[in-house]
């Protein structure tokens, strides 16, 4: 009787310690990065409407000075993040949670990509130009910290 029950109680322990790894390997999956920028200034309304934050995360590729920004921004070949929530809708403020565009699960990549931030309204509104900046970032599974005034504006760059 004594070997049953701890035959019993080995294999409940390690059910237990099965499950458990399990269960922490789920929680890293569901995980999303986060990218802190501080300094971040609050993009003035447009017309009637507030216009907030967004961004993309894009594999370290060379900027051709005469290129917009929208070429960046709506391209998909080398993308490997976007500004947005678990839940799906768009990470406004910062810190910023970022989805990989890739497997479509948090952002948990190490290494130096590229970080566009633009506000709502800039597509095609002028106005906003002044805000649109980038800056090679590195991140730490999926974490990374920079300062909105050590990005580079897109207005600054010549040829624009």
């Amino acid at each position: 009787m004594r070997k049953m029950k701890m035959l019993f109680f080995s294999v409940l322990i390690l059910t237990l310690v099965f499950g458990l790894c399990l269960s922490s390997c789920e929680e890293e999956k569901s995980e999303y990065g986060l990218l802190t920028i501080n300094n971040l200034p609050s993009v003035p309304p447009g017309g009637a409407s507030q216009h907030y934050w967004e961004g993309r995360v894009f594999f370290d590729v060379d900027i051709n000075y005469s290129d917009e920004p929208n070429y960046y921004l709506s391209t998909g070949t080398s993308r490997v993040a976007t500004f947005l929530n678990p839940n799906g809708s768009i990470s406004h403020t910062s810190p910023f949670s970022l989805m990989d565009s890739v497997n479509y699960g948090g952002f948990l990549r190490s290494g130096s990509f590229l970080v566009i931030i633009f506000p709502t309204a800039s597509w095609g509104n002028s106005e906003y130009d002044q805000y649109n900046a980038f800056m090679y970032v590195t991140f730490n599974k999926g974490k990374a910290t920079i300062d909105y005034n050590d990005m580079t504006r897109w207005d600054s760059l010549p040829n624009r």
